[in-house]
């Protein structure tokens, strides 16, 4: 998880405004890939104990999409909800999503490295897609 931050920080260099989820929750999926020589090996499906936490909060009292991904770090509750939504949300874009959803990851990704805006970077990948069906979708899958 640590070393996830590390890595962000030679990739991204100094971000305005770094984005809790993308930070935090990359970080928390990266715990259970494989590492071995110069190969990662991702994680097949989100932490069972993520999945259960999402699944509690799935009725009600949640942030959307659109809110969580827009947080800030005084926000950031730093509780297991929190890096449980970000390590799924992390695994939807990465893995789960469909082919303009991990396009809009990458392009964020690509976005935040150059412009070292985390809002600019939301607004250049994400604000061309429907957030809230990109909720939906996202939640369909914490099943």
């Amino acid at each position: 998880h640590e070393g996830f931050h590390q890595f962000a920080h030679r990739a991204f260099g100094e971000i305005h405004q770094w984005p809790q989820w993308f930070n935090e929750g990359l970080a928390a999926y990266f715990e259970t890939a494989v590492f071995a020589g110069n190969r990662i090996t991702p994680p097949k499906a989100p932490r069972e104990d993520y999945l259960a936490v999402l699944r509690s909060d799935k009725q009600g009292g949640r942030r959307t999409l659109a809110q969580f991904m827009t947080i800030e770090l005084a926000d950031w509750n730093r509780s297991r909800k929190d890096y449980a939504y970000g390590a799924c949300l992390a695994h939807y874009f990465l893995k789960q999503g469909d082919a303009q959803v991990q396009d809009a990851f990458r392009g964020f990704m690509s976005a935040l490295r150059t412009t070292k805006d985390y809002k600019k970077a939301y607004e250049q990948a994400f604000g061309r897609l429907d957030v809230a069906a990109l909720d939906r979708a996202f939640w369909a899958t914490i099943r």
